[in-house]
């Protein structure tokens, strides 16, 4: 459950740097693989990533 993941800052930051990565424009394929690893790495990843894009909408 969402509701039971803590994010931690370093999360949260790495987040906000992925965002503005794919905000800026494409990112290379190794960037991707980075990306795709990063989130499906731990749920609080994803988490803090599906905040930073719902702020920043």
């Amino acid at each position: 459950m969402q509701g039971d993941v803590k994010l931690t800052e370093a999360q949260k930051d790495e987040a906000a740097l992925w965002h503005v990565k794919r905000a800026g424009g494409a990112l290379t394929a190794s960037q991707e693989q980075e990306f795709d690893a990063w989130l499906n790495a731990d749920t609080g990843n994803r988490l803090a990533y599906d905040q930073m894009r719902v702020l920043w909408a």
